[in-house]
């Protein structure tokens, strides 16, 4: 018996994108512990003991902070640095990655 060459349903580009980057290792997984990676890696001891990151989601990473003071800190004064030193950090952890944060969500828990 032959082999079916073609599936007779067509298949969503974003599915065949989607199933390639898994099978290279680019899930979302690896993107969450490259992240979480570099935030440990950049953040002083100082911050990450009252803050720490709990979801990454389209180029957005969720920030959980302690107090209202270090959140007013991050958000007005800090963002724009963390931000680049994080994808810096992101670039140096892995070349071939296109993981890039485009947005840091600083939230009160």
């Amino acid at each position: 018996m032959a082999k079916e060459r073609f599936k007779k349903e067509p298949v969503a580009l974003g599915d065949l994108m989607r199933q390639a980057s898994q099978r290279l290792g680019l899930g979302r997984n690896q993107e969450h512990n490259l992240v979480f990676q570099a935030w440990e890696n950049i953040f002083p001891e100082k911050y990450r003991t009252r803050m720490h990151p709990t979801r990454f989601y389209s180029g957005c990473l969720s920030v959980a902070v302690s107090s209202a003071p270090l959140l007013e800190e991050m958000r007005c004064y800090r963002q724009s640095d963390f931000l680049a030193l994080l994808n810096d950090e992101l670039s140096r952890l892995n070349h071939q990655s296109t993981v890039v944060v485009r947005k840091l969500d600083y939230r009160r828990n």
